[in-house]
This record gives structure tokens, C-alpha cells and sequence, in this order.
């Protein structure tokens, strides 16, 4: 019972604490608006009655980073640490965290009498791109570069390249969502106009230019079929031609799927 009186003792001398600092604001704001040295003492006042009080930052929360990490967040409030909680503008901290690539959206709270807790929103990466310098970034779900990766190794999302291919990505993406038999680890945009997917496995399949979500579905029911087949002897399987999936042997040899099977 004495903690929960304790408790609520705490909360009310918090709650007057405010009240003080915020009576102070109102009362002196008008005079300061009109000269420059009583604008500064007012300033002073409010940071050393703050300071007095306990009012002012000196811990920061963040929740919901996995890429980013809590240092780059912190590094954005780095200029507000030990200053009167009064004083902290939430709408410009909001303005330069936002500018993050990673962050897709965000939430600002302050926890009286010295917390801020920011809780991120990160984007999620869809793919990676890999240019034409072999550098690699994060694609978010609209094609947009998110971060330079340093270490690929560590990352299992389908890496693509070619010409334009951040443009496309999200049609491909959209017709690899399905269950298939099979997982596509790289893509080559040819052209400009279609891809070239390399499985798992390192087979090589050439997608027509439209309706690959048809090819992809009629080729992981060939898959199905053929479960013990050697795919290592297979240079290439051939979607292009609509109604077609040939299958190009490393011996020169070919086999048109939809006539054998």
C-alpha cells in the first residue's frame, strides 16, 4: 500500500514539477519576444530550473531497428542530449530521422522527465541490386536503392542486374511469390526487355518478355515431374517462345518439354 502511495506521490510531484516550468513559459514568453539579453536569461531559466528538476534528456529508446542500427538513430539527437525536455522539437528530430533511407515510418514520444523513445518502421528489402561497378544495394518494394550491402554472403534475397532492372523487379518479384518447386537466386535483365533466372541449383532459365508468371507455373510442374533428372548436364531451359520450354544439354542436344511430356 506505502509503495503505491509512493507511486502516486512521485506522479504528482512530477506533474507539479511541469506544471512550474510550463507556468514560467507562458508568464516570461511575451517579454522575451521583445529583447534579445532577457530572451537569452530566459532560456538560461528555463534549462537551469529543468536541469534542477530533472527535465531534461539524457536517455533515448529505440525500438523496431533490425538493419539500422540503435547508434545511427541516436546520432540524430546527439545535439538535444542535455537539454531542457522543454525544449525539444519532435517535428524537426521527426524531419532529420525520416531522411533515413530505411525508415518507412516512425513515431516520436516523450517519456517525462528525461526519455525520448523513437519507434521505427523499417522498409523491408525485396531484392538486391547489383551494378555494373559490382557494388551491391538493398531494392525496396518499389524498386528504390535502399542501403550499400558490405557483406552479400550474409544475405539470402535474389540478387539482379542489368539495365533497367530496378524497374522490373516488382513484376518478378510478384510472380516468384508463389509455391513453386524451385528458388530463384539471381536474375539478368536482357535488353532491357526480359530475364534470364538462375535457380538454385545454377539453372539457367530464359523467360519470354510477357506472362512469365505462366511460364514459371507450367515449368515447376515440369520440375515435378522430372525430380531425379541430372540438371547438371542442362546448359539452359528455353521459355521464350510461347507454348515452348526447350531444354539445351551442355552436349548441343535439345528436348521440347511440352512435346515429350
Amino acid at each position: 500500500m506505502s509503495k503505491i502511495k509512493n507511486q502516486q506521490k512521485l506522479l504528482l510531484s512530477n506533474y507539479k514539477n511541469i506544471f512550474w516550468i510550463i507556468a514560467l513559459i507562458v508568464i516570461i514568453t511575451p517579454i522575451v519576444l521583445l529583447q534579445e539579453d532577457i530572451k537569452n536569461s530566459f532560456f538560461e531559466k528555463i534549462q537551469h530550473h529543468s536541469k534542477e528538476k530533472g527535465y531534461i534528456l539524457n536517455n533515448i529508446e529505440v525500438l523496431g531497428t533490425e538493419k539500422l542500427s540503435e547508434k545511427i538513430i541516436k546520432s540524430y539527437l546527439i545535439n538535444d542530449l542535455n537539454k531542457s525536455i522543454f525544449f525539444i522539437s519532435l517535428r524537426k528530430i521527426e524531419k532529420k530521422i525520416i531522411s533515413n533511407n530505411w525508415i518507412k515510418s516512425l513515431t516520436l514520444k516523450i517519456k517525462f522527465p528525461s526519455t525520448i523513445i523513437v519507434n521505427i518502421k523499417e522498409k523491408i528489402p525485396v531484392a538486391i541490386y547489383k551494378n555494373e561497378k559490382n557494388e551491391y544495394y538493398y531494392l525496396d518494394q518499389l524498386g528504390n536503392q535502399i542501403d550499400r550491402i558490405g557483406n552479400i554472403n550474409k544475405e539470402n534475397l535474389i540478387i539482379i542486374s542489368g539495365k533497367q532492372s530496378p524497374n522490373d523487379i516488382i513484376k518478378l518479384i510478384n510472380s516468384l511469390n508463389y509455391s513453386y518447386n524451385f528458388q530463384v537466386k539471381e536474375a539478368y535483365f536482357i535488353g532491357s526487355r526480359r530475364w534470364d533466372i538462375i535457380l538454385n541449383n545454377n539453372l539457367v532459365i530464359k523467360l519470354p518478355e510477357n506472362q512469365y508468371n505462366v511460364a514459371l507455373k507450367k515449368l515447376n510442374s515440369f520440375f515435378l515431374k522430372i525430380e531425379e533428372f541430372d540438371y547438371s548436364l542442362i546448359e539452359f531451359i528455353d521459355l521464350r517462345i510461347l507454348n515452348k520450354a526447350i531444354i539445351r544439354f551442355k552436349n548441343d542436344n535439345a528436348l521440347d518439354l511440352l512435346n515429350e511430356m
